[in-house]
C-alpha cells in the first residue's frame, strides 16, 4: 500500500473563502473590482458571481471586524450596497 505524504493537487477542484458580495456582475464591474484588488469567482452554471477580498488578505494585526469594515468601505466606495458576508465555496468537476 502506498501512502502519499506530500502535497496533492487536483486541477479539477476549486475553493475559496472571501468577505464580499454575491450578485450578477457585468464584465465592466468585474474589471473595476479586480483593479481595486478584489477577487471574483464565477461558479459554474450560475448567473451570479462572488466578489470580495480573500480572507488571507487580512492583515496580521487586523481583527476580523476591522477586516470586514475595511472591505465593506471599499465595496461601498465602488457603489455596492450589500448585503456583505463571508462566502465559502468549493466544487469538484471530475
Amino acid at each position: 500500500m502506498k501512502i502519499r505524504t506530500g502535497f496533492v493537487s487536483n486541477s479539477s477542484s476549486s475553493s475559496f473563502c472571501i468577505f464580499g458580495t454575491y450578485e450578477n456582475l457585468t464584465s465592466e464591474m468585474i474589471d473595476k473590482l479586480e483593479d481595486a484588488g478584489f477577487s471574483v469567482y464565477d461558479p459554474w452554471e450560475s448567473s451570479c458571481q462572488y466578489a470580495g477580498m480573500d480572507c488571507d488578505k487580512m492583515e496580521m494585526d487586523e481583527t476580523r471586524r476591522q477586516f470586514e469594515d475595511r472591505v465593506t468601505k471599499k465595496l461601498e466606495e465602488l457603489g455596492y450596497k450589500g448585503p456583505f458576508g463571508h462566502y465559502r465555496e468549493g466544487w469538484y468537476n471530475g
